[in-house]
C-alpha cells in the first residue's frame, strides 16, 4: 500500500498559495495514476486534511485561525493524530477495496460554503 499526503489546498486554493496548491494537486493526481499503474498488487491513496494542529499551521494561520474556524462545520482545527487515524485505516487490513482515491480530513471546511 502506497498512502500520499495531499491537502485541502489541493482541491480549493486560496491567493498567494499557488505553489504550494499545485504541488498538493499534482500528488492527488499521481495518487489516482499509480493506482491505474500498479492494480491490482498495490493500492494506492491519498489523504488530503484540511487545517491541523501543526508547526507549518501555527506560523502560517496563527493570526487568522480563529476566523478559519468560523468556516469549518466541526467549529475547530484536527489533531494530527486524527488524520493519522486515517492514514492507518487505509494502511490496515480493512482496507481492501479502496484505491486511487484522495481521501478528504477536513471537518466539512470543502463543503460548508458549497
Amino acid at each position: 500500500k502506497i498512502i500520499n499526503i495531499g491537502s485541502i489546498k489541493g482541491i480549493q486554493s486560496s491567493v498567494g498559495r499557488a505553489a504550494y496548491a499545485s504541488s498538493k494537486a499534482a500528488v492527488i493526481n499521481l495518487t489516482s495514476s499509480l493506482a491505474k499503474e500498479f492494480a491490482p498488487e498495490i493500492i494506492v491513496n491519498c489523504v488530503s486534511p484540511g487545517f491541523t494542529n501543526t508547526d507549518m499551521t501555527e506560523k502560517t494561520w496563527s493570526k487568522r485561525i480563529n476566523a478559519q474556524v468560523k468556516s469549518i462545520l466541526l467549529d475547530r482545527i484536527a489533531d494530527p493524530k486524527e488524520i493519522a487515524e486515517v492514514i492507518l485505516f487505509l494502511c490496515s487490513d480493512k482496507c481492501k477495496y479502496i484505491t486511487g482515491q484522495n481521501i478528504i480530513v477536513d471537518g466539512g471546511f470543502s463543503i460548508k460554503n458549497v
